[in-house]
């Protein structure tokens, strides 16, 4: 790998158009959270319908999942994601323009295609970076968590100290996508070479499993869905939630900036770890450990209007966060055999998963406005690290299953 690095410049281009793309791939979503009352403002919407900012992105997800993969093949991966690139950044920039529809259908559109990468990136890795996929899948989870962090924690400061309405404070964040978009232009240009490592052939037999009736393919799902919904509920509420207890809004901003900080040792870690791994059981044991004492300390914290175990749970909640999904997206390539195998979980996984995790942030804002209290919200996703951890340890322990074979390893 180091060798093929060294001797082949279109690696590094190819190497910072993943890194810089992996920075769109969340910022756009979660810069809006530290925003929204000042959104719900503007728009003049309701708590549930504010919800729709982080949720119809994520139900973007789950729609086009399915046929991302099949998408992907037929008319090629670094071509398909070049074009997705393009529409984020129209999207990005069309959903600043206009009312309260033309912002929601815009970001609906905007979450179609961030969908593009979350399904791509994870088969293109392992096509084209075979011996590194853990060091590559932490490497651009990680620019991925940072930008995200980022986005969040200064779209507040940014538009208080510069007096900037919100709509500009998103705009700018378009700078973004525009720079990815630069980036994957030479992607267009040069001529695709053969994987340095041979993989498993990726013709189907005549004996496919389907992947549908699988149940690892399922826990995978399942696992992935639960830690998304509790991520983008954190993303869609946690700076409301604090707020309306008592914390200036700005801060409230960086405590959900501490939990995406503390995301990326621990996706970055998971990554190269577990592949080392004879199974993934006890990351997922920290993982839900992990998640359980952040909710908790967000309940009592909110319970007593005191903030003092505030940090202490968005550390707890962001390692918990990080290595969650970092596995989840290491399972696609160490239970499966080929590169489609991997897109084709990838798309599945992602589609009913982000489908669980585009209901939290509607359905919690909608248990907020018939309750009127944060603390209901928070008891739900206590009970689901339960769920994670159950489904987490299925999967870490289940055999590598082959998807287009009647044979299992």
């Amino acid at each position: 790998m180091k060798e093929s690095i060294k001797n082949q410049p279109k690696q590094y281009l190819l190497l910072l158009a993943i890194f810089v793309l992996a920075m769109n791939l969340r910022a756009p979503i979660t810069l809006l959270g530290p925003l929204t009352n000042e959104i719900k403002a503007d728009l003049n919407i309701s708590a549930t319908v504010a919800g729709l900012i982080t949720t119809l992105p994520v139900l973007a997800f789950a729609i086009i999942s399915p046929f991302i993969s099949r998408i992907g093949n037929r008319f090629g991966m670094k071509k398909v994601l070049f074009l997705s690139i393009v529409f984020l950044l129209i999207a990005s920039i069309v959903r600043l323009f206009g009312g309260v529809n033309i912002f929601l259908i815009g970001t609906f559109f905007v979450g179609m295609s961030i969908a593009f990468a979350n399904v791509l990136l994870p088969a293109l890795i392992k096509m084209d970076f075979p011996l590194r996929i853990g060091y590559m899948t932490g490497l651009y989870t990680l620019f991925m968590n940072i930008t995200a962090a980022i986005a969040s924690g200064t779209s507040v400061p940014v538009s208080a100290g510069l007096g900037l309405e919100w709509k500009m404070t998103a705009g700018i964040w378009a700078l973004v996508a525009f720079a990815a978009l630069v980036l994957w232009i030479p992607q267009m240009l040069l001529k695709p070479e053969a994987p340095k490592v041979a993989l498993k052939t990726e013709t189907t037999p005549a004996v496919k499993v389907n992947m549908w009736k699988n149940p690892l393919a399922w826990s995978v799902t399942v696992f992935f869905g639960i830690q998304s919904l509790s991520f983008y509920s954190m993303v869609a509420w946690l700076p409301t939630m604090l707020s309306n207890n008592g914390m200036d809004p700005a801060t409230a901003g960086w405590v959900l900036f501490v939990v995406q900080m503390a995301q990326l040792p621990a996706s970055f870690g998971v990554a190269l770890l577990s592949d080392r791994l004879k199974n993934q059981s006890s990351l997922v044991w920290i993982g839900g450990g992990a998640f359980f004492i952040g909710f908790s300390g967000l309940i009592y914290s909110i319970s007593q209007q005191s903030f003092t175990f505030v940090w202490i749970s968005a550390i707890a909640i962001g390692i918990a966060g990080g290595l969650t999904f970092g596995l989840s997206m290491m399972l696609y390539n160490l239970k499966t055999d080929t590169v489609r195998e991997a897109s084709d979980l990838a798309g599945m996984s992602q589609a009913v998963g982000y489908l669980f995790a585009a209901m939290g942030p509607t359905l919690f804002g909608l248990l907020h406005d018939v309750t009127g209290s944060w603390v209901s919200v928070l008891y739900v996703l206590l009970a689901s690290v339960f769920v994670i951890v159950g489904f987490g340890l299925f999967a870490s322990q289940h055999k590598k299953v082959s998807f287009y074979s009647n044979r299992k390893e």
